[in-house]
């Protein structure tokens, strides 16, 4: 999603920069890759499943991390890292 940042100069030039964040392979069966901007380092990704539980969380050291999935069960599966929201499908 694009978010608009005002640099603070005279003339109010805009800065635009598109946050995202990027799943593969979906559907997934033992890991899962993200990656996001450099801002999200150090945030949580939580991982929910359908019914909102938080199953697994995990902290982001760099903008590209490979999660273990393979003790969750297969279904669909919701990914938050900071504002970031993803879906993805566990499918064995």
């Amino acid at each position: 999603f694009p978010v608009t940042i005002c640099d603070g100069s005279i003339d109010n030039s805009v800065i635009e920069e598109t946050y995202s964040i990027r799943i593969f392979p979906n559907p997934a069966s033992t890991h899962l890759s993200i990656e996001v901007n450099s801002m999200f380092i150090g945030e949580t990704i939580s991982i929910f499943n359908a019914l909102g539980e938080l199953v697994q969380q995990e902290k982001l050291l760099s903008i590209a991390k490979t999660i273990e999935v393979g003790n969750l069960s297969s279904g669909n599966y919701i990914i938050k890292v900071g504002s970031l929201v993803s879906r993805f499908v566990i499918q064995k």
